[in-house]
């Protein structure tokens, strides 16, 4: 997740107060989405909202598990773009 922890803390908190999660999105400027997924996040750990709070940022992040993966597996993979280049060298050859 791109959000940073002092934000990700913030719509914590806003959960903890009850409000919805277009308030909470409007009022930091995050997507409601991305407050949605803090909130299923929250939703999977076992220890209580007010101790996760009171964690450093580091353990924050491991607790929630919100930190951003660069795992090549889940990349998309690219295109043979050589082939792709020979292929459209034919005559009458589109993209599809």
């Amino acid at each position: 997740m791109k959000l940073n922890v002092v934000n990700q803390k913030k719509i914590v908190t806003e959960l903890m107060k009850g409000q919805s999660f277009r308030q909470i999105a409007k009022k930091l400027q995050v997507s409601p989405s991305t407050v949605s997924t803090i909130a299923t996040k929250l939703k999977e750990i076992t220890i209580p909202v007010t101790e996760l709070l009171l964690l450093s940022n580091q353990e924050f992040i491991d607790t929630l598990q919100t930190k951003t993966v660069n795992n090549i597996e889940h990349c998309k993979p690219l295109p043979e773009f050589d082939y792709i280049n020979d292929q459209m060298k034919i005559r009458d050859m589109t993209l599809k």
